[in-house]
């Protein structure tokens, strides 16, 4: 009873309330010496000091319970727990090392047959190489999840995996056939009556929309959006929307309207510092490219530093030198920053807080 209602609090986002009972049923677990439980109880709270960003706290728990599930032979627990850990790991860029713990993952699974959990390997791994750049092996891992979902009837796994794939689609430039692939998963989306999942969606064909010139169709499905998300009082959220907003007005030449959305973003940006946020580079520098548009050369040249700035502090957390690399070149908004901060900036002194 503890752990469940130990859940219920921690997606409610009572952190403290969901920690005492965890806390208390690991103690219980150690006292009767039941290990199962004890590594479980162990990995819910390194999940909670992950919600927490205490990044370094949930390994550390995780490892515990790792360690546990290995000894008692609890392979299921393993590949949950490794799930975790790669989560974690990814979080603080070592993308190598979750890299493998999604391979082994998968592998435990495979033996197993599990092929839910198999499909959730392959969904985690299409994020850790599109994070990287790696568009090929993205769609590869991609391919295999949907494919495994198709096979097991997971259609909410499926539609999922759709929003990725097209979103791979149209990092290659295949625009026709990512919005082929994203029409396809929103009817899934909308079916389900998964808001989320929906607005997810919207957001990656109002990007197309604005590259295709479809501009007044990008207004309208990035305002649903950034409606949705201010509703549910998820502005970190929002800011994909907002700057897009932004960029689409620009283009229009609707210049109040630009700086009043990239203004809003930027205020939003600027109180989290990017954290939170997953692409907050990107939404600096749309704000930037708003600005320069716009002229309003102080704000452009505060915004690009920042972008230029969340981007080194990224890939300085890459310690692999090839997913380094891909990180900067093959991810097109991060070659963008980059080498416009080097034009603009100077490249050295681009995050310097001088104008």
């Amino acid at each position: 009873m503890s752990y469940g209602l130990g859940l219920v609090y921690r997606e409610r986002g009572e952190y403290e309330a969901a920690r005492d009972l965890f806390e208390r049923a690991l103690e219980i677990n150690r006292g009767t010496g039941n290990r199962r439980e004890e590594a479980r109880m162990l990995s819910a709270l390194g999940i909670l000091a992950w919600r927490e960003k205490d990044f370094e706290e949930s390994i550390q728990q995780q490892n515990q319970a790792l360690e546990i599930q290995q000894s008692i032979g609890d392979r299921a627990g393993v590949g949950a727990t490794l799930y975790s850990i790669a989560q974690t790991e990814s979080d603080l860029g070592d993308y190598s090392s979750s890299k493998r713990r999604l391979e082994d993952a998968l592998l435990i699974h495979k033996s197993s047959n599990n092929k839910w959990q198999q499909a959730v390997a392959h969904s985690q791994l299409v994020v850790l190489y599109m994070l990287v750049g790696d568009w090929e092996q993205a769609e590869e891992q991609a391919s295999l999840g949907l494919e495994l979902c198709r096979e097991i009837g997971a259609e909410v796994g499926e539609a999922y995996m759709l929003c990725n794939l097209g979103l791979i689609q149209r990092e290659k430039k295949l625009l026709t056939q990512a919005e082929r692939t994203l029409l396809s998963g929103l009817a899934m989306a909308e079916s389900s009556g998964d808001a989320y999942l929906e607005a997810l969606y919207l957001g990656e064909l109002a990007t197309i929309d604005l590259e295709n010139q479809q501009l007044d169709r990008a207004i309208e499905r990035s305002q649903k959006n950034a409606d949705f998300y201010t509703e549910q009082d998820s502005l970190l959220s929002a800011t994909d929307d907002i700057t897009r907003l932004a960029a689409t007005h620009a283009k229009l030449s609707n210049r109040i309207n630009a700086l009043q959305h990239a203004e809003q973003a930027i205020q939003i940006l600027d109180e989290c510092q990017g954290e939170g946020i997953d692409y907050s580079q990107r939404d600096y520098f749309r704000c930037y490219q708003v600005f320069s548009t716009c002229e309003k050369p102080e704000q452009a040249t505060k915004a690009l530093k920042s972008a230029y700035r969340l981007l080194q502090e990224k890939a300085a957390k890459i310690s692999d030198a090839e997913m380094h690399c891909s990180f900067l070149e093959n991810v097109s908004f991060n070659a963008e920053i980059q080498k416009e901060a080097e034009r603009y900036l100077g490249g050295d002194n681009a995050s310097n807080d001088d104008p």
